[in-house]
C-alpha cells in the first residue's frame, strides 16, 4: 500500500507543479509582451546592456519573488487541479478499477490527496509567515522601480503614531528604512504640543527600536511666551516604524507579513485591533478552506463507473472555483452585521459538513 501511496503522491505533486509553472509562465509571458520597454531599459541600466541574457536577468529578478505571492493565493485552485488531472489519468487507465479489485476503497485512494493538501497547507502557512514578509517590498515594485531595490521613495504627511506623537518627512526611502527632513511633534492628551524634534535624516535602528537622528535638535514648548533652549538628540522613539510607514502608504503591504509584525503595527496604532482579527484569522481561515474544498472535489473523480471526465472537470470547476472566492469575499470583505471571527468561520462552517458528506457518499 505504500507503494501505491508514493506513487498517487508523486503524480500529484508533478501535475502541481506542471500546472503552477504553466500559469506562472503564462502570466509571466503577458506581463513582459506589455512591458518589454521597461524591462529592457531596466536591463540596460543594471547590465549596460538590453540584450536576451540581461533582459531576461531583469525579468527573473522582478518576477521571481512573485512565484511565492502566487502560490499562496493560487495553491488551493491548483491543487485541486492536480488532483483532478491524476484521477482522471487513473480513471481513464482504468486503475481505479484495479485498485478496487484488489480490495481497496475509493476512500482509501483518496487519502494520499489528503495528505498532500495538508502538506500544501502546512506551506502556505510558512509562505505567509516567513517568506513573504522578507520579500514584501519586493513585491510591491511597479515597472517603473524595477532597477531600484525596493519600492520608490514617498513623502511622510502628518501621521499619528498611536502615542500622541505626529510625524512629518520630506520623504521615506523603504529600501534603507531612511527619513529625509524629520519633524516629529509630542502632544499632551489635550492635543497641545509639548516637544518638537527636528532632524535632517533619520535611520531606522532594529537593535535599538528607535529612529537614529543625523542633526536632531529636540525644543520643548514655549512657556509665558518663552522659547526654551534647543539641544542636540540622537534617537527617536516612534510607533511610526518602516514597517507601519509603508503600510500606511498601502494596505496591500499588510497581506505580505507576518502575525508578528502585525501585532507591532497594531500596538503601534497602524493597524486596528478589528483589522488585526480579521487578517490573522482571515489568513488561516483561507488555507484551511483551500484544504476542505480539495477534499470536496475529490468525488467528481473518485468514480467506479466510466463517465464522461469532462462533465466531471466542468462541474468540479463549477463547484471549486466559486467556493473558494466565495471564501476569499466573505473572509477579506468587512462585512458591518458581521464580526471578523463569524465571518472567518462561517465558510468553514459551511465546506465542512459539505466535505464530510462528499466523501461519506462516495459509492466504493
Amino acid at each position: 500500500m505504500r507503494i501505491i501511496d508514493t506513487w498517487i503522491l508523486w503524480r500529484f505533486t508533478a501535475n502541481f507543479l506542471l500546472l503552477f509553472s504553466v500559469l506562472f509562465v503564462f502570466g509571466v509571458s503577458i506581463d513582459v509582451v506589455l512591458q518589454m520597454d521597461e524591462f529592457r531599459h531596466a536591463a540596460e541600466a543594471l547590465w549596460g546592456s538590453s540584450g536576451l541574457w540581461s533582459t531576461g536577468m531583469v525579468i527573473l529578478q522582478f518576477h521571481g519573488p512573485r512565484a511565492f505571492q502566487m502560490f499562496q493565493y493560487m495553491a488551493p485552485l491548483i491543487a485541486v487541479g492536480a488532483a483532478g488531472f491524476t484521477l482522471a489519468s487513473m480513471h481513464r487507465n482504468r486503475e481505479l478499477v484495479a485498485l478496487m479489485s484488489a480490495g481497496l476503497s475509493l476512500r482509501r485512494i483518496g487519502a494520499p490527496f489528503m495528505v498532500a493538501g495538508l502538506v500544501i497547507a502546512v506551506m502556505q502557512a510558512a509562505n505567509q509567515e516567513f517568506v513573504l514578509p522578507r520579500i514584501a517590498v519586493q513585491l510591491l515594485r511597479g515597472h517603473e522601480e524595477i532597477t531600484a531595490k525596493a519600492t520608490m521613495s514617498f513623502p511622510v504627511p502628518l501621521w499619528p503614531d498611536g502615542r500622541g506623537q505626529l510625524l512629518r518627512a520630506e520623504a521615506f526611502d523603504p529600501g534603507t528604512s531612511e527619513l529625509k527632513g524629520l519633524i516629529a511633534i509630542d502632544r499632551d492628551s489635550e492635543g497641545r504640543i509639548v516637544r518638537r524634534v527636528s532632524a535632517t535624516s533619520a535611520k531606522w535602528s532594529q537593535a535599538q527600536s528607535a529612529w537614529r537622528l543625523s542633526g536632531g535638535v529636540e525644543s520643548a514648548a514655549q512657556v509665558n511666551g518663552v522659547a526654551p533652549s534647543a539641544h542636540s538628540v540622537d534617537l527617536l522613539t516612534s510607533g511610526l516604524t518602516p514597517d507601519a510607514l509603508v503600510l500606511r502608504h498601502t494596505k496591500l503591504y499588510a497581506h505580505l507579513l507576518g502575525l508578528r509584525q502585525l501585532t507591532k503595527l497594531q500596538a503601534g496604532g497602524a493597524v486596528r485591533p478589528d483589522e488585526l482579527r480579521r487578517m490573522a484569522a482571515g489568513r488561516f481561515g483561507l488555507i484551511a478552506a483551500g484544504l476542505l474544498v480539495l477534499l470536496a472535489s475529490l468525488p467528481f473523480f473518485l468514480l467506479r463507473e466510466p463517465t464522461n471526465l469532462l462533465r466531471q472537470s466542468a462541474a468540479c470547476a463549477g463547484f471549486a472555483v466559486p467556493a473558494i472566492f466565495g471564501s476569499v469575499i466573505a473572509m477579506s470583505v468587512p462585512i458591518a452585521s458581521l464580526s471578523p471571527t463569524v465571518a472567518v468561520v462561517l465558510p468553514i462552517a459551511i465546506l465542512l459538513p459539505l466535505a464530510v458528506w462528499r466523501l461519506s457518499a462516495l459509492r466504493t
